[in-house]
């Protein structure tokens, strides 16, 4: 009797193993930016789950931007979920931007950074998506 609960206590170790590397740690997501007058493309991307880091860098000149994500509110599909990014780029920019999700894997947001130029940045979309996101911020702030 006494090997019996070592043989039904090992499986459910295995199972727990199992379950617990199931799910990853973090994952990377593809980001793109636009900051000031839109005349440059920010790519990068940010690591984590819930929260996690994001970078970016210029196309043209090579500016690096860094910080961190955190979701304020992770709705179940993913759609409306919220969260708050803190950046700051190497030429002085400093911004905290509010995004929100329009499906797990995509989303927006936007500000101005601390020198009032506007900030946007996207995940999951293109680059002509993203373009067109910060064309439209920008003719809604002119209204």
């Amino acid at each position: 009797m006494s090997g019996m609960p070592r043989l039904t206590i090992l499986p459910l170790v295995f199972l727990s193993l199992i379950a617990c590397t199931a799910y990853p740690v973090a994952v990377a997501v593809p980001v793109l930016g636009i900051i000031g007058e839109g005349s440059e493309i920010y790519e990068g991307q940010t690591v984590g789950l819930a929260s996690g880091s994001i970078s970016l860098t210029g196309i043209v000149t090579g500016t690096r931007c860094h910080g961190n994500y955190k979701y304020t509110f992770l709705s179940p599909n993913g759609v409306g979920s919220t969260g708050l990014a803190a950046i700051q780029c190497q030429d002085g920019r400093l911004a905290t931007i509010q995004f929100t999700t329009e499906s797990s894997e995509e989303g927006w947001g936007f500000t101005e950074d601390n020198k009032g130029d506007p900030f946007i940045f996207t995940f999951g979309k293109t680059d002509s998506e993203t373009v067109e996101i910060y064309k439209q911020v920008m003719l809604r702030k002119k209204l």
